[in-house]
């Protein structure tokens, strides 16, 4: 369960079950929804559509070309009416390969106001709002590993936190989503290391039950197995989730969190303006997370301090947003991924519907000061005493060994670039796939077993937008380093 940051712009617009199909020029038509018996198709009337599409067919364009064509050209003049028809069409068209299954739903006419929904931001309905749905956080499996390189570059970064246990003789590490276990080892065996001869060690390797286990049994098999026979080592691993107690009460002498403190505890219940630019969308869903991840973060503080003894540590890399006064941002990737799944969308392998949840991705980088106010909130601050708390940027390592061969040979520039390329969509989709797939399975059954082949599908189509489009993009994110050290005060 590690670090990614989705700030991705999605077409997204709200239609509740039976609106109308949309409007021509400023007459408001009303139609009724067309839902077959079976259940297996929900859609707009054929006679709506073409109502539609003949709006849009001025310039001998039907509506999914359009979008194609506006989709493959992002810079493309085309004025915000027209664009608000085009997204209007898509929800009546039904583009090729969205004729998959949808719960029932009763025929209604409604009529659709002929207005812009406004403002960029907008909560759902209370109802709606009120509903708790938990986060299912589970890694691409097989993949994590191998393809975490800038998770891994920000743990590095804060190896120099662990202190030293010198002076005990029973230790009792924790870390906290630790996903299949590749960038826990080496933090693990740092704490460890200043062990005296027969002392022993107790290491809790924790991640949600939708983990790979698997694959993190084997990793802590292989890296503890014939470690070091001074010390006993005992591993654990504890499949619950952090937004609750997951060791006894006062037993951890420290924890780890390495880009994993970032995942909410539920999904949000919030849309975001399909129109908006790529950096107005990221403003727009910082604001509609903050509250629930300060909320978030006080629980988490709240269940770590109970879990650690007195004088205990607690150290984590908690991805962001750039600190106050700094001009260079976290650059995740965001304009890559909008052009590939938005192609997605024009060539009919993406429905609207499924790319308006995908917007939602359960997550939310934190400026410093977001993470200062959850330590200093009076639940928080009698608990930890904060020893750091530090910005810091991590590269993708990736980019300078990309920069490294373009160095070294010119003539390579384009085979480097694509090598640097799929290294960094990889690590996106192992970081995120999971939550893609688990999108795509509501609307297409929780029996479809395409998820492998639309994530494969997805990386070479963002690798190409990737290579025409961003050659000179540096993937950068900036990440918070705290050391908290736990007081006597009761949790």
């Amino acid at each position: 369960m590690k670090f990614f940051l989705l700030m991705v712009l999605f077409f997204t617009t709200l239609f509740s079950s039976g609106e109308a199909c949309g409007k021509k020029k400023k007459e408001i038509i009303t139609w009724r929804c067309s839902n077959d018996e079976g259940g297996t198709n929900y859609y707009k009337t054929d006679e709506c559509c073409e109502r539609i599409k003949g709006e849009l067919d001025k310039d001998g364009m039907n509506c999914n070309e359009e979008l194609k064509g506006m989709t493959g050209k992002p810079k493309r003049e085309i004025s915000k009416k027209r664009r608000e028809r085009i997204l209007e069409a898509m929800q009546c068209c039904k583009p090729p390969g969205t004729e998959k299954k949808t719960p029932e739903v009763k025929t209604i006419t409604k009529i659709l106001q002929p207005t812009v929904l406004r403002p960029r931001m907008f909560l759902l309905n209370k109802a709606m709002a009120s509903t708790q749905n938990p986060v299912r956080i589970a890694m691409r499996d097989k993949h994590y590993n191998e393809r975490s390189e800038i998770q891994n570059a920000a743990m590095k970064a804060g190896l120099d936190l662990i202190p030293d246990f010198s002076d005990r003789d029973n230790l009792v590490v924790v870390d906290y989503g630790t996903a299949q276990g590749a960038n826990s080892i080496e933090p693990v065996k740092k704490a460890i290391s200043t062990l005296p001869d027969g002392a022993s060690a107790s290491l809790i390797f924790e991640d949600t039950p939708f983990s790979d286990f698997g694959t993190l049994a084997k990793t802590v098999s292989d890296n503890f197995t014939n470690y070091d026979s001074k010390i006993q080592i005992m591993p654990s691993l504890v499949p619950l989730g952090f937004y609750q107690q997951v060791v006894p009460t006062g037993q951890a002498e420290i924890g780890f969190s390495w880009s994993s403190f970032n995942y909410l505890e539920n999904i949000p219940s919030v849309s975001l303006d399909a129109t908006a630019t790529p950096a107005e969308f990221a403003v727009a869903r910082h604001k509609a997370l903050a509250a629930a991840a300060h909320t978030d973060l006080i629980k988490l503080l709240k269940f770590r301090a109970k879990e650690t003894r007195s004088g205990g540590y607690f150290i984590a890399a908690i991805g962001g947003q750039a600190p106050e006064g700094e001009t260079t941002p976290s650059n995740p990737g965001s304009q890559v991924l909008q052009a590939g799944l938005m192609r997605m969308v024009g060539e009919g392998k993406l429905a609207l519907a499924m790319l308006m949840q995908m917007a939602l991705f359960p997550s939310h980088e934190r400026t410093p000061k977001e993470i200062e106010a959850a330590l200093k909130d009076e639940a928080v601050a009698p608990l930890w005493q904060v020893e750091s708390l530090e910005p810091k940027l991590i590269v993708q390592p990736a980019w300078q060994v990309y920069q490294d061969k373009i160095k070294t040979d010119e003539s390579k520039k384009d085979e480097a670039l694509e090598e640097y390329a799929r290294v960094a969509i990889n690590n996106v989709v192992s970081a995120s796939g999971w939550f893609w797939v688990d999108v795509l399975k509501k609307s297409r059954g929780q029996d479809w077993d395409g998820g492998e082949a639309f994530l494969e599908e997805f990386i070479n189509i963002a690798v190409e937008e990737f290579v025409t489009k961003f050659a000179d993009f540096k993937l950068e994110i900036w990440y918070n380093y705290i050391k908290l050290k736990r007081t006597d005060k009761k949790a």
